[in-house]
This record gives structure tokens, sequence and C-alpha cells, in this order.
């Protein structure tokens, strides 16, 4: 079941706030959904068409609470991995969380900082090299210290 909880949205943002351990969904600039490949470490943005394997889990440290702005977040795919970050590579990580080192979560700039709400522009940064998720075509990747229009996506809650 999906957690969710009504606040006034004290941002630019409208919606609800996203918590640890909701169940969301990644678009990204293209409108194509992120998704984790089945039997596979791959994370692609293939299609507008929303299917199961685009449905993610957020967490946060503590496993509790709101996501905020600058939060290590761990991102569960459908498949059970979490997203993770390699050199240039974004990948399902096949591990447990603590195993993971996660990604921080960034809001667009001009649109408040502190919790994440449903409908945000967001940017997730993480590996070694401080690189931000990107998606060009179809590939998600991680190749640039940047937050610009490729590596812009947005949050919102799953929709069954």
């Amino acid at each position: 079941a999906t957690k969710k909880s009504k606040e006034a949205a004290s941002t630019a943002s409208e919606g609800e706030t996203i918590q640890s351990g909701d169940e969301v969904m990644l678009i990204s600039r293209t409108g194509c959904y992120i998704n984790a490949e089945e039997r596979s470490e791959d994370i692609k943005a293939r299609a507008k068409i929303l299917a199961p394997r685009a449905k993610m889990i957020i967490e946060n440290e503590e496993d509790k609470g709101p996501i905020k702005h600058g939060d290590r977040v761990y991102i569960k795919g459908f498949n059970g991995g979490y997203f993770d970050i390699q050199g240039d590579r974004a990948r399902i990580k096949m591990a447990d969380k603590r195993r993971c080192n996660g990604l921080e979560i960034w809001k667009k700039q001009g649109t408040g900082q502190g919790e994440v709400f449903s409908g945000d522009a967001i940017f997730l940064k993480g590996g070694d090299r401080g690189t931000y998720i990107d998606v060009e075509e179809q590939n998600v990747q991680a190749r640039w210290p940047d937050e610009g229009k490729w590596q812009e996506m947005n949050i919102e809650f799953w929709r069954d």
C-alpha cells in the first residue's frame, strides 16, 4: 500500500509530500517513464506507456518521514534492486540497501527547498564523481555534474 500524507505545500510545488516507502514513478524530460529492465541491471526510459516495471519505492536513510531536498535516497526498482551509479552508468544494483550508496535528491532551482512533492522536477546525483542521472533517447546514464534539461525528471506517485 502506498503511504501518502496531505500537507500544505509551503513551496512553489503543488501536491502531496512524498514519504519514505512511497511507490513512485520517474518521468524523463521526453515524457518516457524510467524503468528497471527484467533480469538485468539496465535502467531505460523507453516508452510513454505506464508499465509495472516503472513502479519504484523511494526510501530515505531513516526509512520514515518525508523525502526532502538534499536527502540521500534509495530507489528500489520493481525487481528488488536499488538505483546506483558506477562510472557513467546508471544501473540497478541487486544488493541489500545497506550495501548501496544511494543517490542525493535535489529539487529544481526556483521551486523551493524542503519536502519533495508529487509532481516536482528533481535531479538525482551520485557515484564517485558526483554526476547526475541523465536521459538521452532511451538510455539512462550519469555522465555530467550538471543540473540541466537532460538530467531533469519529474517524480510522481505511482498510479495503478
